[in-house]
């Protein structure tokens, strides 16, 4: 079949190992739980910069919480969404702006592995599996076609997460053919720029959840 053709011809790339093999839900639970109390100290920095701390995120890193649904093959654990929401509603208890940052900086690796061509996920996973993304749903801004991709240009409010994101994800739409839908794009953090226009109270509570305006201009995306 024509299937097992490309399977033969195409050089899969290998695995990327997690850092941490034998990972189970029980631990990285538990992690989060004994977490709450520097969760809760930094919640005041936290609102007045508009993220959490660089120091917890490094925590959150290296417990795991980023790899939580991504797959095995790229780094990730592969955990369940119970498993995932367990971690979430702890780190809430600590902070409820930080657990929505990293809710949201954690939850789009399913997306991107369930519905991006095998080449994008090798791109977009890299190397090392490292992948912090929010994805912004209203489709704010234009994906113009060109050879080989895209070139998208516009502005997207309320990016949670993307205070310490790798990638940036976001609904546009392709000129012209607005009535076939959004088009979602990712694209590494350093394609775009994030605006400081979140903390020091901006909005009602929820300083911490890292949720600023982002901006892209004319940055090209692989098709």
């Amino acid at each position: 079949s024509l299937s097992s053709v490309s399977e033969q011809t195409v050089s899969r790339p290998a695995e990327i190992p997690a850092p941490e093999p034998g990972l189970t839900a029980e631990t990285i639970v538990a992690r989060a739980k004994a977490l709450i109390p520097e969760i809760r100290a930094q919640a005041d920095e936290a609102e007045k910069t508009g993220k959490h701390v660089p120091e917890l995120d490094k925590k959150f890193v290296d417990a795991g919480f980023y790899r939580m649904l991504q797959p095995r093959r790229f780094g990730g654990y592969a955990f369940g969404m119970d498993t995932f929401w367990k971690v979430i509603m702890a780190v809430a208890e600590g902070d409820a702006g930080t657990a929505w940052g990293l809710c949201l900086g954690a939850h789009h690796a399913p997306g991107v592995a369930s519905w991006f061509p095998e080449q994008g996920q090798i791109e977009l996973f890299g190397p090392t599996g490292n992948f912090k993304c929010p994805h912004r749903a209203a489709p704010m801004g234009t994906a113009t076609p060109v050879d080989g991709g895209y070139v998208v240009k516009g502005q997207w409010d309320y990016c949670s997460g993307v205070g310490h994101a790798t990638h940036f994800m976001c609904n546009t739409l392709v000129p012209g053919k607005e009535s076939e839908g959004p088009l979602t794009i990712c694209t590494p953090i350093e394609n775009v720029t994030v605006l400081q226009d979140w903390g020091t109270g901006t909005i009602i509570g929820m300083n911490s959840s890292g949720s600023n305006s982002v901006r892209v201009d004319s940055a090209f995306v692989p098709a």
